[in-house]
């Protein structure tokens, strides 16, 4: 009975130590969207934490709003973020899903039609910042993060 009533114990316990690691923010993001927003071409800017597979993996999604979507506007923008991201202590330790749209936050009604408005990076893009092509986000490790500012 007494085993019974410790595994009780442990298992609420661990339970709760769960919950709280999810719900304590481990990033403070105001300021880092506000610095965000002040990037030349970025109208403004989100930042949101998630943990995707558990509380032990942390990635910071990063939504960027820009005036000017051509090629080089779009890597100066994406290179200019990286250097943001990068110089911040916590945020440059997890892994950085960056989306960008045209726009600003009140051009857009509902999550689909954000989702349906990403710019993807085309080839020429993508290939002068040594990323992929066509994909809606930039996702981007620590050390790839890192890299990036340092090219800019």
């Amino acid at each position: 009975m007494r085993s019974i009533r410790a595994l009780i114990g442990i298992v609420i316990v661990a339970g709760m130590l769960a919950l709280s690691a999810c719900a304590a923010p481990d990033v403070e993001l105001g300021d880092l969207e506000a610095e965000l927003s002040g990037i030349g071409n970025v109208n403004d800017a989100t930042a949101t934490l998630s943990h995707p597979g558990g509380a032990g993996h942390t990635e910071v999604a990063v939504t960027l709003y820009v005036d000017d979507v051509t090629d080089a506007a779009v890597v100066g923008v994406v290179r200019a973020a990286a250097s943001v991201l990068a110089a911040d202590p916590e945020v440059s330790r997890h892994r950085v899903s960056m989306g960008l749209l045209q726009g600003t936050p009140s051009d857009f009604t509902s999550d689909q039609q954000r989702s349906d408005a990403h710019i993807r990076l085309d080839d020429t893009a993508a290939a002068e910042l040594g990323l992929q092509s066509g994909h809606e986000f930039i996702v981007l490790s620590p050390d790839r993060l890192s890299r990036l500012a340092g090219e800019g």
